[in-house]
């Protein structure tokens, strides 16, 4: 058994906080997007991670939230890798036993038959983060928080295609919010 889920199953797993907010604080201007950070602020980043992990946090989620070919066309693999690479230094230099999520929210457009966007396209856009954040060494694959249960689907698709594309898994989470009405 994968040693986060071990630790899973023994006992309540304490994730990290917010990060958008915490690199507001220290300057992140409306309309910047925080992934940038990776690059731009390398230091301030992994504060934010060790902050967390000093905290008792066994769970850091990488700096990767809303990094993707839609909103990076240029070249979304530089920050998001850097993000869980920031990660792993945190985990490393604050010694503690502690996981790192690649950290993979809604790709930000609907899909059919509510958006334009094929399913088929969006199970590609996760197979290729999954990709990405296995190779630069995230323990497990988070995506959340969900809304659609469609998006929820070619997400859990894409990271399977990952899996069988990689020649090996990692667990995989799924966390989803809703509205009043469900």
């Amino acid at each position: 058994m994968h040693p986060f889920l071990e630790l899973f199953s023994q006992r309540p797993v304490y994730f990290d906080g917010a990060m958008g907010t915490r690199l507001q604080a220290m300057g992140l201007q409306g309309g910047e997007h925080p992934g940038l950070w990776n690059l731009s602020r390398p230091d301030d980043v992994k504060a934010v991670y060790i902050s967390y992990l000093n905290a008792g946090a066994d769970v850091v989620t990488a700096n990767t939230f809303g990094i993707n070919p839609l909103h990076f066309p240029e070249d979304w693999k530089t920050p998001f890798t850097a993000g869980i690479r920031l990660a792993r230094e945190a985990v490393a230099e604050t010694g503690r036993t502690a996981y790192v999520a690649m950290d993979s929210g809604s790709i930000g457009r609907l899909i059919e038959p509510l958006g334009d966007m094929k399913f088929e396209e969006a199970v590609t856009l996760y197979r290729e983060a999954a990709l990405a954040g296995m190779e630069a060494g995230c323990d497990f694959l988070l995506a959340e928080p969900m809304t659609d249960l469609n998006e929820v689907k070619a997400a859990v698709l894409g990271y399977r295609e990952a899996f069988a594309e990689a020649g090996r898994e990692v667990p995989l989470l799924v966390s989803m919010s809703f509205d009043v009405n469900g």
